[in-house]
C-alpha cells in the first residue's frame, strides 16, 4: 500500500460556462450547454473522480430547492469532470466518498420536495446492530446561473457530512482483563437530508432504538497498577452540516457500557454526552469507571491520514481453500476501518456478509468466498480497501472453486 492522501478537505474549482443575454435574446426552455460545468479534480482519489455525482436543484421560485435533474453526459478524466448542463439558475449538491462508491446507497431525490425535506442517507441496521456509515462528503453550491458562451469560476469544499466518535476507557478499577466488554452509542441519528442537515431537522432527527455496539478489550493500565484501560473504539455517525456559526444541532447522543467485573458479574451503565457531535470532527470520549461512570469529552479536527507502505498496518492471508470455499484471515493492526468487495459478485458471494466490514477491534476475522450455485466463472478477485489510503486497494486472486452440490 503506497498511496498518499495529500489533503484534509477536497477543494474543487467549478468552471461554469454561460453568457449574458440581451433583452432581445430568448433562450429556449431545456436548452443544454455543452460542458456547462467542469469540476477540476486533479490530484484527488480515483473514487472521487469516478463516483462523485452532482445534483441540480431549482435555484429560484417557484419550487425553490426542489430537485430538477442530474447533469448529462459526464466525462471523467484525470483533470476534470465535464458535464452538459441545462440553462437556468441552480443550487447544486455534490456528493462523494473517498473510501468507496456510495451512489447506490443514497436515497434518490424526488421532484416534489425541497432538498431539506428529503432524506439523502438512511443508516440501515445489519445483523441486529447499527453499523458505521461511510465517510460521506458533500458540498453545497447555491445560486449559480448557467447560460452560454462564457466561463465563471466558483470554489466548493467537499468535506465530511459525518462525525467520528472515539471511545476509550481511560481509567477503570475492578474489571476483567481481556475481551467480553462492549461500548455502545445510543440515540444515534440515522438520516441526512439533501441539504446536508440531520433529517428531518437538527433538533429532533430520526433515530433508532437499535444501538451501535462494538466489542472492547481491557488491559492493565500503563500508569497505575491495579487499574484497567481499553483499546480505542471508533464509530462513524451522520452529523449535521453547519452552514453558519449559529446553525448547530442540539441533539445529544449517549454512551452505554456493558462491562464484566473481575468477579464475573455484569456492570451496565449509560450516560448522556454533553457535547453534540460535529460534522468533519472527532468527538473524543474518555470514560472513567470507578464505582460509576464519568466522561471527559474533547473535540478534535479530523484530518485525512497521510499513508505510506506500512507492513505493520495489517495482514491478509489465504488460510484455507477447501475447493468449495476460500478463507482469508484479515488482521487489522491499527485504528482503521476496512472493507472487502468481490470483483465478480454475479458468480461469487461471501458466505457471511457481516464480516466484510470492520476495524481493529473486530480483528482478526475470517472472510469466506464461494461460487454461487449458478456461477459460471472460474476465478475472481477479492478487493481490500482501508480508510485513509486515498481509495487504493489490494487485490487477491481467487481460483479453483467449484460448486458444492448437496
Amino acid at each position: 500500500m503506497h498511496a498518499k492522501v495529500k489533503y484534509a478537505a477536497l477543494a474543487f474549482s467549478l468552471l461554469l460556462s454561460y453568457s449574458s443575454c440581451s433583452n432581445e435574446e430568448v433562450i429556449a426552455d431545456n436548452e443544454i450547454v455543452k460542458n456547462g460545468i467542469q469540476l477540476r479534480v486533479a490530484g484527488v482519489s480515483e473514487n472521487i473522480r469516478q463516483y462523485s455525482e452532482l445534483y441540480a436543484f431549482n435555484g429560484q421560485s417557484p419550487n425553490l430547492d426542489y430537485f430538477n435533474h442530474m447533469p448529462l453526459n459526464i466525462e471523467r478524466t484525470q483533470e476534470y469532470l465535464k458535464m452538459d448542463m441545462l440553462v437556468g439558475k441552480w443550487n447544486f449538491v455534490l456528493v462523494g466518498c473517498n473510501e468507496m462508491d456510495i451512489r447506490s446507497l443514497l436515497k434518490a431525490p424526488q421532484f416534489t420536495f425541497a432538498k431539506s425535506d428529503m432524506p439523502m442517507w438512511v443508516t440501515q441496521p445489519s445483523g441486529g446492530l447499527l453499523p458505521d456509515v461511510p465517510e460521506i462528503r458533500t458540498a453545497l453550491i447555491d445560486g449559480l446561473t448557467i447560460v452560454k458562451d462564457q466561463s465563471h469560476e466558483a470554489t466548493a469544499v467537499l468535506d465530511r457530512n459525518v462525525a467520528k466518535v472515539r471511545l476509550v476507557l481511560k481509567d477503570g478499577v475492578g474489571f476483567k482483563l481481556g475481551g467480553g466488554h462492549t461500548f455502545s452509542l445510543i440515540n444515534v441519528p440515522t438520516s441526512l437530508s439533501w441539504s446536508g442537515g440531520l433529517y428531518p431537522n437538527k433538533t429532533n432527527p430520526t433515530t433508532t432504538s437499535i444501538p451501535m455496539t462494538k466489542a472492547a478489550t481491557f488491559h492493565e493500565s500503563e500508569d497505575q497498577a491495579g487499574h484497567q484501560q481499553s483499546d480505542t473504539i471508533d464509530f462513524i455517525i451522520p452529523a449535521h452540516k453547519s452552514l453558519s456559526a449559529g446553525d448547530i444541532s442540539t441533539h445529544k447522543i449517549s454512551v452505554g457500557v456493558k462491562l464484566i467485573t473481575a468477579g464475573g458479574t455484569d456492570y451496565i451503565n449509560e450516560v448522556e454526552i454533553p457535547i453534540v457531535p460535529q460534522d468533519n470532527k472527532i468527538l473524543e470520549i474518555s470514560l472513567i469507571a470507578k464505582g460509576g461512570i464519568e466522561v471527559k469529552v474533547d473535540v478534535k479536527d479530523w484530518a485525512t491520514v497521510y499513508s505510506t507502505n506500512n507492513i505493520d498496518l495489517y495482514t491478509m492471508t489465504l488460510s484455507g481453500n477447501s475447493g468449495y470455499i476460500a478463507t482469508y484471515a484479515m488482521n487489522m493492526k491499527q485504528e482503521r476501518n476496512w472493507w472487502v468487495t468481490l470483483e465478480d459478485p454475479t458468480n461469487f458471494e461471501f458466505v457471511d456478509e457481516s464480516v466484510t466490514f470492520g476495524q481493529k477491534t473486530v480483528s482478526p476475522v475470517n472472510i469466506q468466498v464461494r461460487r454461487k450455485t449458478a456461477g459460471a466463472a472460474l476465478s475472481t478477485k477479492l478487493n481490500l480497501f482501508i480508510s485513509g489510503l486515498d481509495g487504493s486497494k489490494e487485490q487477491y486472486d481467487i481460483t479453483g472453486l467449484t460448486i458444492l452440490i448437496p
